[in-house]
């Protein structure tokens, strides 16, 4: 009985190939296996986009761009940019200043003029010569006050009538080269500008004279 299953496994054994004696490899022993191999490979890849190379043993590092060359041109397009930039803005800036002077001028050159219009007004009717004297101080009082108007000459600002009025003419010139717009023209040492006003005053209707 023995002898005839050794012959009956010997045939099977010639006819197929055996099962190995071992035990069956494990799933994780081929994902092991498989991920190291993985690993190499990305490895390698990395390495080679990085711009890393082995030479003598050494680690190297090679950039593809020169970033040396690349900071220094942005700088010198920075420098380039504000020097262009600067001077204009500072130019709007001065002009923007400049219509704002003109304009406080002209308030005030309004101001004192309409005020030496009332001052005439104060003075005795008939009496010129006074009427006068009151706008004339009056005006020049005002604008003294401001360190680049000057007052000119005062016109009109006649004598009171009773039930009148007086107009008052005064001419101002503003000196431009004592403001910081002298910038804008620094060879004139004597930009100025010269501005009018007009300005009339009514006296009370109760007064008599």
């Amino acid at each position: 009985m023995t002898s005839h299953r050794s012959a009956m496994g010997g045939q099977v054994g010639r006819g197929r190939q055996a099962a190995p004696s071992g035990p069956p490899p494990l799933v994780w022993d081929i994902w092991r296996a498989f991920g190291s191999s993985l690993r190499v490979w990305m490895r390698r890849r990395r390495s080679r986009d990085d711009g890393l190379t082995h030479s003598g043993g050494a680690l190297a590092y090679r950039h593809p761009w020169n970033l040396s060359g690349i900071r220094e041109a942005r700088g010198g397009q920075a420098l380039v940019e504000t020097a262009i930039t600067l001077p204009i803005l500072i130019t709007l800036l001065l002009c923007f200043l400049l219509v704002m002077v003109v304009a406080q001028a002209y308030v005030d050159l309004d101001t004192a003029t309409s005020l030496a219009a009332a001052s005439a007004v104060t003075a005795p009717a008939g009496n010129a010569a006074l009427s006068q004297d009151f706008a004339t101080r009056t005006y020049n009082g005002t604008l003294r006050r401001s360190g680049y108007l000057e007052p000119g000459r005062l016109e009109g600002c006649g004598g009171y009538a009773a039930g009148g009025s007086v107009s008052c003419t005064g001419h101002a010139t503003l000196f431009l080269s004592r403001t910081p717009m002298a910038l804008l023209q620094p060879l004139n040492g004597n930009w100025t500008l010269s501005i009018q006003a007009t300005a009339t005053a009514y006296s009370s209707p109760y007064r008599s004279t």
